[in-house]
């Protein structure tokens, strides 16, 4: 079973375009340090193996949006693995990976560029299982430009729905210690609630992002910054889509993807 057991603002309302969100300032509500469990903490022998990730998800002006390239500088690329790295940029995607010993220096510059948490999410994922993260509904079948392969962009309908962030994990057969972690955007069926349960065979039926799609060995105390390229307002593409938000104040959300413990 996966398991979203904590909702801190109600991610259904608050990613959705539109909507006015609960926003804290982040220096105050947030110290990756403060994430990673205690060493030599004792626990009681589980009987399933699982991982524990949590979400931050933020909002930053779209004035400010270049200065995420400042963030992302100190991050490093290589414990990931791209399904399509060329083709995970041309859609506005950019992930940076870093340990939380180094985590509140981001939690810092994300505060000087404006940075606003507004929402939190904790998963509890066992070995082999996913959940989703919702970023935005589609109320209607929307068309969008989504680049397949390095050369290849075509023109997608989708919705209407939900446009989320899957994430599924798998025990690492090698490292102890770590699960191997995918993330990939996804549009679930209309059915699929997160952090339900559901059978697995349930995802043979999501509309998934497989250019998107990028996976690393995740272990306590391992983040990813994930964000957008640019601000692009159009919102007729993929990236548009999952990280611009139009309106009086624009804006484009970033995400910190934090695993905070595994119990083995």
């Amino acid at each position: 079973m996966s398991r979203i057991f904590l909702i801190v603002f109600g991610l259904n309302l608050v990613f959705l375009a539109g909507c006015t969100p609960h926003h804290e300032p982040v220096m105050e509500t947030l110290k990756l340090s403060d994430l990673a469990p205690a060493a030599g903490t004792q626990r009681p022998s589980p009987k399933i193996s699982t991982i524990s990730i949590q979400i931050h998800a933020f909002e930053i002006s779209a004035e400010n949006a270049e200065k995420l390239d400042e963030i992302s500088k100190s991050l490093s690329l290589q414990p990931f693995r791209f399904s399509q790295y060329d083709s995970f940029t041309a859609n506005g995607f950019k992930a940076g990976f870093g340990r939380i010993s180094s985590g509140d220096r981001i939690i810092q510059q994300l505060n000087a560029a404006g940075g606003q948490k507004t929402a939190s999410v904790s998963l509890l994922l066992e070995d082999g299982r996913s959940d989703y993260v919702p970023v935005i509904r589609l109320s209607a079948a929307k068309n969008i430009f989504y680049t397949v392969t390095e050369d290849k962009t075509i023109s997608k309908s989708i919705g209407p729905g939900q446009l989320s962030l899957r994430i599924t994990v798998q025990k690492s057969p090698v490292f102890r210690g770590a699960y191997t972690t995918t993330l990939v955007p996804v549009i679930p069926p209309v059915f699929v609630v997160p952090g339900m349960p559901m059978p697995d065979v349930a995802k043979s039926d999501d509309v998934v992002f497989d250019s998107c799609s990028f996976s690393l060995q995740f272990s306590p105390g391992d983040f990813i910054f994930l964000r957008p390229v640019k601000y692009a307002a159009h919102g007729n593409s993929l990236g548009s889509l999952f990280f611009s938000r139009t309106g009086i104040r624009p804006v484009v959300l970033a995400f910190l993807i934090v695993c905070t413990d595994i119990s083995e």
